[in-house]
């Protein structure tokens, strides 16, 4: 004789609740907003999912999460891979649809998310007025993690990121370094500037690890030179504004030099001391594209491109 379930088994309410806890750094509060329920209800299913399974799958701190238990560690890894197969299904879903919708997750640097990505959400949404982004501003290092546990639809990214087989890699647009001082500094008139020259000088750039940072000290390493970093940021708005009160040279990403930023700064190209560093945006390889992702990437390389441009056309002006 069979026996009725008990109406306990895991199913993909539980997978979404689960996920929705892990991504948000473990807050019941953050994790029921993002599902659109109510804290007590997520509470009260997360109980529920723990009795099925005997054991807890949380850690708890009094009444809070505070991390996850090896249980809940060896689930993981399947729970997000079913979630890959829903957002597939999702997205056949929406190609049948005559709107582009839905919500894109996006993990990427401070340069991109500063520079890049309101331009590109004002031109998506002039469209398709219904898409929202959702930012994870991260390490480039981190970034991969994300989309491989499918914590993120894209990445972007200007360090490598195509070691993955399990990522799909778009080359978007290249970029190159500049060189910001305060106006009429001698450094944005000089005929040549060397790398020697830069390394005689208080040099403002990125810490080890983003925005090209490790090309930059491979060039000086190159030549048997050291550079004399005095700052180190991760943020471009706090190297210009280092590089504005005369505290050194700025090295940043030519990308992150606005028009606004003319009336303080010059600004010099040096394509010749440095490589061009290009960027990707990458995806799980078994992740079926929505239409609004594709958009995305489409107007993420048009955007890209013009902002690029503006370099060539502001050299020679702003110093």
């Amino acid at each position: 004789m069979t026996t009725a379930k008990s109406g306990r088994d895991v199913n993909l309410r539980h997978i979404a609740h689960v996920l929705a806890i892990c991504d948000c750094g473990y807050s019941v509060s953050k994790a029921a907003n993002r599902l659109g329920i109510a804290q007590s209800v997520l509470s009260r299913n997360i109980r529920s999912l723990e009795n099925h399974f005997g054991q807890p799958l949380f850690v708890r701190s009094g009444k809070r999460l505070s991390g996850i238990t090896p249980l809940c560690e060896e689930l993981l890894y399947t729970f997000r891979e079913i979630g890959v197969r829903i957002d597939n299904i999702n997205a056949l879903a929406a190609g049948r649809r005559t709107r582009v919708e839905g919500s894109i997750n996006i993990a990427c640097t401070h340069l991109q998310a500063r520079y890049l990505l309101p331009s590109v959400f004002a031109a998506l949404r002039r469209n398709y007025p219904s898409v929202t982004f959702s930012i994870q501003q991260d390490l480039p290092a981190h970034i991969n993690d994300l989309i491989v546990s499918n914590r993120a639809d894209l990445g972007i990214c200007s360090e490598k990121l195509c070691d993955e087989p399990a990522l799909v890699t778009h080359d978007a647009y290249e970029w190159e370094r500049i060189l910001i001082a305060p106006k009429h500094h001698p450094i944005l008139t000089r005929p040549v500037v060397r790398l020697a020259d830069l390394a005689r000088e208080p040099l403002i750039t990125y810490i080890p690890g983003i925005t090209g940072r490790g090309g930059m000290d491979a060039a000086f390493r190159a030549k048997q030179l050291e550079p004399n970093v005095v700052v180190a940021a991760a943020d471009s708005d706090v190297i210009k504004e280092f590089a504005r009160n005369g505290h050194g040279i700025g090295v940043i990403a030519s990308i992150a030099f606005e028009d606004a930023d003319r009336e303080h700064l010059g600004m010099r190209r040096i394509p010749k001391l440095f490589k061009p560093m290009r960027t990707r945006v990458v995806h799980r390889r078994d992740r079926i594209l929505s239409r609004s992702q594709e958009e995305f990437i489409r107007h993420f390389c048009e955007v890209a491109a013009r902002k690029t441009q503006e370099i060539g056309r502001w050299e020679g002006q702003a110093g």
